[in-house]
């Protein structure tokens, strides 16, 4: 059921960003334009300061003063902002004050001046993205999160699985899960041994044998069926086409086929 895996990952990865977790967000149709609203987006707590730092100079590596803004639940923008019009800012286009004692509640999303250019969300604009951010507010109490445009210093948003998988890979451990429709991903940590050292045997990546894939689609180009086949033969259907992307991509570390999607 749809909603059933909308519910489960909106609450999974509220609650990851609510421990610090910085996070790639990828979902539905591609974004372009000067925004990510909430498709090709990454994500972090809008009331810890310490994001501004960490996104900027590790994920971005660009200046520290750069400001970040939030996406925040239209219903409870004017409890937090000053001047919300009744359309709201559903493309990240207007910069408002925030209401006195609020900026220290959200540090990571306010400039020094105390404003923020905000992106108001209802459930008609983007259900999944909007049932992310209702699962944060009931975690914390805070209507909002750091949104910002998923991509690294010197590349264009992310329009594919793939890219954004690589991106995800490519930032040196600086982005901790990827979400890709369903599927959350997260950076593996370096093994270590009993005395705590680095296991460096198990750092190399052991690649899968080679193994081959249908997609098959119809007259109107919808994928029909999807599956790949196992060492012994046989063919295992997948579900959707991002699951043998993913297994492409990732290039299946440490794990066999059956591993992967089983």
């Amino acid at each position: 059921d749809s909603d059933e895996w909308i519910t489960t990952v909106s609450r999974e990865v509220a609650s990851e960003i609510e421990k610090g977790s910085i996070v790639g967000w990828f979902q539905g149709k591609s974004e372009f334009g000067p925004r990510a609203l909430g498709n090709r987006s990454i994500l972090a707590d809008s009331r810890k300061f310490e994001m501004i730092e960490r996104i900027n100079s590790k994920v971005k590596t660009r200046e520290d003063f750069r400001p970040f803004a939030p996406s925040v639940l239209k219903s409870q923008a004017s409890d937090w902002f000053d001047g919300i019009t009744i359309e709201g800012s559903p493309y990240m286009s207007i910069t408002v004050p925030s209401k006195v004692g609020k900026q220290e509640k959200i540090p990571a999303v306010c400039h020094v001046d105390g404003s923020s250019r905000i992106q108001t969300l209802e459930q008609g604009d983007n259900f999944i993205y909007h049932q992310l951010i209702s699962a944060f507010y009931e975690l914390t109490g805070v209507p909002m999160v750091l949104n910002t445009s998923f991509n690294i210093k010197g590349e264009p948003i992310v329009d594919s699985v793939e890219d954004a998988l690589e991106t995800f890979l490519n930032a040196s451990g600086a982005i901790d899960i990827l979400v890709v429709h369903s599927f959350v991903i997260r950076q593996r940590k370096c093994p270590l041994d009993e005395k705590g050292g680095l296991r460096y045997g198990d750092l190399f990546p052991k690649v899968v044998s080679s193994h081959l894939s249908e997609v098959v689609r119809r007259d109107d180009f919808e994928i029909e069926r999807v599956r790949i086949m196992l060492p012994n033969g046989k063919f295992k259907e997948l579900e959707t086409e991002i699951e043998l992307l993913i297994l492409e991509e990732l290039n299946c570390r440490d794990l066999s086929v059956e591993d992967i999607i089983n």
